[in-house]
C-alpha cells in the first residue's frame, strides 16, 4: 500500500487512516485476485454463452443477407461491451466493499456512527479535489465520488460486523466460482 506525500501532508490524521483502512481492505478483501478471476470468469461466461448462441444462429442465416463473418465480428463487439459492462459493475461493488471497511474500522461502538461516515466522505471529497476530479464524475472501475457518498451515508446505524455490501460481494465471488468451475467442467468451447 502506498499513500503519496501529497496525500499524507493535505489530510488531516482520521482521514489518513480512513484511507489507509480503504486500501487495507482490498488487501484483507483480497480484491486484485478476485477481480482477474471475475475477469477471467465473464470473458469465458459471456463468449461461450454467445458461441453458442452463434453456431444457433449460423445455420438459420446460411442464404440470408448476413455473412457469418459480420455475426461473429458483431458478436464479438458484443462480447466486449458485456464484458465491461460487467467488470465495471463488480469493480465498483469491491469499491464500494472497501468503502464500508474504512467506515466500520472508524466507527466507535458496534453500529456504524455519522462521525464515521463524515471521515470517509470528507477524505474521498478532499482526494477527488487533490487530483481534479469533480465528485459528481463517473468512472468506470470506482463509482462517482458522490455516489460512493450517497452509499457510505447509508450504513449510518448498521452493524459494524457485516455490511450489505459484503453479503453482495460474497454473491458475486460465488458466482465467479461457479461460472469457472461450470466452464471448466463442461469444457464448453470459446
Amino acid at each position: 500500500i502506498l499513500l503519496t506525500d501529497g496525500l499524507l501532508e493535505q489530510l488531516p490524521l482520521p482521514e489518513v487512516e480512513a484511507v489507509m483502512a480503504h486500501e487495507l481492505a482490498h488487501v484483507r478483501k483480497q480484491h486484485t485476485i478476485w477481480l482477474i478471476l471475475v475477469a477471467v470468469a465473464l470473458i469465458a461466461g459471456v463468449g461461450a454463452f454467445f458461441n453458442i448462441a452463434a453456431q444457433h444462429a449460423e445455420p438459420w442465416l446460411t442464404g440470408q443477407a448476413v455473412h457469418p463473418g459480420m455475426l461473429h465480428a458483431s458478436m464479438a463487439g458484443v462480447i466486449v461491451g458485456s464484458w465491461l459492462l460487467g467488470f465495471g459493475w463488480v469493480s465498483r461493488r469491491f469499491e464500494r466493499q472497501a468503502d464500508a471497511f474504512a467506515v466500520r474500522h472508524m466507527a466507535e461502538g458496534e453500529h456504524v456512527d455519522a462521525d464515521a461516515v463524515g471521515v470517509m466522505t470528507r477524505a474521498l471529497e478532499r482526494v477527488a479535489t487533490l487530483n481534479h476530479v469533480p465528485a459528481a464524475r463517473r468512472s468506470w472501475r470506482h463509482g462517482s465520488i458522490a455516489w460512493r457518498q450517497g452509499y457510505l451515508h447509508s450504513l449510518v446505524g448498521t452493524s459494524v460486523d457485516v455490511s450489505p455490501i459484503d453479503r453482495t460481494v460474497t454473491r458475486i465471488k460465488a458466482a465467479a466460482l461457479a461460472a469457472l468451475t461450470l466452464l471448466s467442467v463442461t469444457h464448453l468451447p470459446l
